[in-house]
């Protein structure tokens, strides 16, 4: 801006410099994003609630609770029944 106010002109080449890396520190916040996501499945319910760069809520992040696994007595025997062979 400044340079564009002090050759008086309404645009400038020093706006070039600041877009490019607008679009490179956005193309690298993307692809960080999917790599997270890809590696932690909880990453997707995170990125759900919470902005990458505005928040979008104005309450905390709150960690799901995470349910115990069932396993049911047949497949247990069928485990057992399985390391005996």
């Amino acid at each position: 801006m400044w340079s564009s106010y002090s050759a008086k002109v309404l645009y400038s080449w020093a706006a070039v410099g600041s877009t490019v890396l607008l679009l490179l520190f956005q193309g690298s916040t993307s692809l960080t994003e999917s790599i997270s996501a890809g590696k932690y499945t909880e990453y997707v319910d995170y990125q759900r609630a919470v902005g990458s760069l505005v928040p979008t809520s104005v309450f905390p992040y709150k960690t799901p609770v995470a349910q115990p696994k069932v396993i049911r007595t047949s497949e247990l025997e069928k485990k057992l029944n399985k390391k005996k062979m």
